[in-house]
């Protein structure tokens, strides 16, 4: 190999190119004999000397060995790298990144960087690759342009997790700094980021979010929202950023009740909320939160008329806890204007999150504003069904005969026979039950459920 170079620096020497080049060229093609730097450097300069275009591929090849031994000579043969050529773009521009970090050129690094994620996104790739990532998070690990780029990949390829994951760590960076300084600022371009990406499935509710601490409760729609994000929230920091928000908001008693709330979050740290939320530490002190917690105990009421249920029926409802988080949702809505609809939809809604208390409580409303039989028996039917969860089964009992005065079709007295029924079952109260699902045989001989269920009582 040495020989070799030897006649072609020669070759080069006496102006012989043509013959130095296939020389060289007769080395490359030999697997065994894999291209040294310094023939490679040969090659080109040889080519060069022709006034012959160095092939791409090589080059890309030569720059990426030399960058760490030599990139300065890696600068130089890079720049014979047509920027235009498409298929290698990129490669080219992971080299320019890596020769930049090298010359410690940050400004220069930064635009690079932008520029190839820019890129992939206009390209629909949506890996970023390993070096971009790390040299992101070594030196610039709190651009908030830069982790916008990197969330697109996530958002483009539909990848929640990871896109609702860098939305949290987005949001918290905006207040884990030493100052608040350009808070506003920071929020309002990721509003307007998180905006152009169109509709993104329950990741909405960080938009909402964002769009409530930017402009506050504007309309009756933004009401709502502020309940769904309080029941979707349950990282303790993120419920802190909640809590700022109410705070803001000036939501008094819904403030309080919430704190009291996340300080029952095991991950809950008094050093985190002195550090970044110090505005929050008037809601954790150790007084007022024994004032709460005594307040909800003197405000529990206990129906001993469960201790009658029989066994069986009671393991078929799981017992239902209801949170001080729930307790605060009706008075919320309270304070609303909303129509029938939206509160029937919202019961439902507060029904499927599992927040039975709060469902029953929005239908209650809904059945006191209601004008119609239609909505009235919708709403009680709703609060009848969240209360099963609540084991409140004498309730379920009056709330059925106040629901039969006002049915008139055949299957809303059915329904609500059946609820009265199962109220007096899981009651104990057997015989009133055996009666009611007599009745329901009588006006409709087919109803499977009240024979199956009176089939029941009959073998106990």
């Amino acid at each position: 190999m040495v020989e070799s170079l030897i006649k072609i620096q020669q070759l080069m020497a006496e102006s012989r190119f043509v013959e130095a080049q296939r020389l060289i060229e007769g080395h490359l093609i030999d697997k065994n004999i894999v291209g040294s730097n310094e023939l490679m450097t040969v090659y080109f300069e040889c080519l060069l000397s022709q006034q012959k275009k160095i092939p791409e591929e090589l080059l890309l090849i030569h720059v990426d060995k030399i960058i760490e031994k030599d990139f300065e000579s890696a600068q130089r043969w890079i720049s014979f790298i047509d920027q235009s050529n498409k298929k290698i773009v990129q490669s080219r521009i992971l080299l320019e990144i890596r020769i930049a970090e090298k010359q410690g050129l940050n400004t220069r690094l930064y635009e690079l960087i932008e520029k190839i994620l820019k890129l992939r996104i206009q390209n629909y790739q949506t890996e970023i690759p390993k070096l971009i990532s790390e040299f992101v998070a070594k030196f610039f690990p709190n651009d908030l342009d830069i982790k916008l780029l990197m969330l697109s990949g996530d958002l483009l390829s539909l990848n929640l997790v990871r896109s609702e994951e860098k939305i949290r760590e987005l949001i918290l960076f905006c207040f884990e700094t030493s100052s608040r300084r350009g808070l506003n600022e920071k929020l309002k371009r990721m509003i307007d980021f998180l905006s152009s990406t169109g509709k993104i499935y329950h990741l909405e509710l960080y938009k909402s979010l964002l769009s409530l601490m930017l402009n506050g409760l504007k309309e009756k729609k933004d009401f709502k929202r502020l309940i769904e994000i309080i029941i979707y929230f349950d990282d303790v920091k993120l419920q802190l950023v909640v809590l700022h928000l109410l705070d803001q908001l000036s939501l008094e008693n819904i403030t309080k009740n919430y704190s009291f709330e996340i300080k029952k979050n095991k991950e809950f740290s008094l050093v985190y909320v002195s550090k970044y939320f110090p505005e929050l530490k008037k809601y954790f002190a150790t007084e007022r939160l024994n004032k709460k917690l005594q307040s909800d105990i003197d405000e529990m009421t206990i129906d001993l008329s469960l201790e009658k249920s029989n066994k069986r029926i009671a393991k078929e409802e799981k017992e239902h806890i209801i949170s001080s988080e729930e307790r605060m949702v009706p008075h919320l809505v309270e304070i609303q204007n909303y129509s029938i609809d939206q509160l029937l939809d919202l019961s439902v809604s507060l029904y499927q999150s599992e927040f039975y208390y709060a469902s029953a409580e929005v239908a209650q409303m809904a059945s006191k504003n209601s004008t119609n039989n239609v909505d009235l028996l919708k709403s009680k039917y709703l609060k009848i069904t969240s209360l099963f969860h609540l084991r409140d089964y004498r309730a379920i009992i009056d709330e059925s005969l106040e629901a039969l005065k006002k049915a008139e079709t055949q299957n809303d007295i059915l329904s609500f026979l059946y609820t009265m029924a199962e109220g007096h079952i899981r009651l104990g109260e057997n015989r009133a039950a055996v009666g009611i699902l007599k009745k329901i045989i009588h006006i409709d001989d087919q109803y499977r459920l009240a024979k199956m269920k009176l089939e029941e009582l009959d073998a106990i």
